[in-house]
C-alpha cells in the first residue's frame, strides 16, 4: 500500500506576528471623515471598513482597528495619537 505524503509548507513563524492589537476609543470632537480618512491613510484600510470601523467605534465605545507585529501596530498608534485620536496598542491574548 502506498501512502501518499502530504507536503507540510511550514512558513517560519516570526513570534511578533499577529501579536499586538490597535484599539481606538470614541470621542466627542473628531468627524467621521477625519477618523475615517486617519484609517485610510494609516491603517491602511478600504473606505468601506474604514466606515465600518468608524461606526462600530461610535456606536459601542471602541474597536479594534488593527492587529498585527507590535511594533507596526505602536507606529500606527502613534501617528492617530499626533492626529488627536485617542489609542492604544494592547499585547494580543496567545489562546
Amino acid at each position: 500500500e502506498k501512502k501518499e505524503k502530504k507536503k507540510k509548507v511550514t512558513k517560519p513563524k516570526n513570534l511578533n506576528d499577529e501579536n499586538a492589537v490597535l484599539i481606538v476609543f470614541n470621542d466627542d470632537f473628531n468627524t467621521f471623515e477625519f477618523v475615517i480618512d486617519c484609517f485610510i491613510e494609516i491603517c491602511g484600510h478600504t473606505f468601506e471598513i474604514a466606515s465600518k470601523l468608524a461606526w462600530i467605534i461610535h456606536t459601542t465605545g471602541s474597536a479594534v482597528v488593527k492587529s498585527g507585529d507590535y511594533d507596526e501596530m505602536k507606529k500606527m498608534k502613534d501617528l492617530l495619537v499626533e492626529r488627536g485620536i485617542f489609542a492604544i496598542v494592547q499585547k494580543a491574548e496567545s489562546n
